[in-house]
């Protein structure tokens, strides 16, 4: 993300976050701010699996939580998910690669 600071991040495929992603949808009854709090607290559980170099320390799950849904990092937030996204893309490309060999 930034010079000393990484993250490995899980594709957006992984089951857990899927269905984390649909509950979130299906409570229509939450609001903006909830459904905001859901959706970081999905990327936090399911797509963040490790850090290294933030100020917060080293990875832990409680830690992952505050950070994804503190408003002050929710450009982190995006970009997670847009490495997720990415992952997801390679490993679907490479599998049909693989399987045309």
């Amino acid at each position: 993300y930034a010079q000393g600071v990484r993250f490995k991040i899980a594709s957006y495929t992984c089951g857990a976050y899927t269905t984390a992603m649909r509950e979130a949808h299906k409570a229509k009854e939450h609001s903006q701010k909830e459904h905001e709090r859901l959706y970081a607290e999905a990327v936090a559980r399911h797509l963040i699996r490790d850090w290294s170099g933030l100020d917060e320390g080293p990875y832990d799950y409680a830690q992952a939580i505050q950070f994804c849904t503190d408003p002050e990092y929710k450009h982190v937030r995006a970009w997670v998910e847009a490495v997720s996204t990415e992952t997801a893309k390679y490993l679907t490309s490479a599998r049909a690669e693989a399987g045309k060999a």
